[in-house]
């Protein structure tokens, strides 16, 4: 496979859309209802169900990336031939999941399992998404209004790679002088070359 200086990664899923993705892979692996799925922080926040509905809470808690991105200029990108840096790096995205309801930890089981299964996690792999981790489930009950509300939490970890474009220029024209040890100018680099 010959490298295209001119292929530009698309943008990673964030916000709305990876939450979207993440409800969708409950939904899929559980069977609970779409709107029984929750985005854990929302602008509005609907009302909680009942204490005998099962339902789900997940959202991303940590995004970490590694220390050692790629940087690299491609010269022009696309065809209004404007120059950028594409950066990529890989991240790990922390999404913590929390399952409440009288058959929490059923479906957290249900869930951690699934989560396992190549075919369950298939279109996360279509979206970047790859898989690394789930650790144990923690109880997590509340008391409220003198009700227990049972709650089980549990943790995924998912590794990505991003990439992002930055705009940054071609430089066009350049005068480079190379010193020596003594501190004299030893060579002159002209961008672009004489005669060109």
């Amino acid at each position: 496979m010959s490298y295209n200086p001119f292929f530009v990664p698309a943008a990673p899923l964030e916000d709305d859309a990876l939450d979207a993705v993440l409800q969708a892979m409950v939904v899929g692996i559980t069977g609970l209802s779409g709107d029984l799925v929750r985005p854990r922080w929302q602008v509005v926040s609907p009302k909680q169900p009942e204490r005998d509905v099962n339902w789900c809470s997940i959202g991303v808690i940590t995004s970490t990336p590694d220390d050692n991105p790629v940087v690299q200029h491609l010269s022009g990108l696309s065809v209004n031939d404007q120059a950028g840096d594409l950066l990529q790096e890989h991240e790990e995205l922390e999404i913590l999941v929390s399952f409440m309801g009288p058959l929490c930890k059923t479906n957290l089981g249900i869930f951690r399992s699934g989560v396992r299964l190549a075919t369950n996690i298939q279109v996360l792999k279509s979206v970047g998404l790859y898989f690394k981790e789930i650790e144990e489930g923690r109880a997590a009950h509340e008391l409220i209004n003198q009700y227990w509300i049972r709650r089980w939490d549990s943790t995924l970890i998912f590794k990505r790679m991003v990439s992002r474009v930055y705009g940054v220029p071609n430089i066009v024209e350049a005068n480079i002088h190379l010193f020596d040890d003594s501190g004299h100018v030893n060579t002159t680099i002209f961008v672009p070359p004489s005669g060109s």
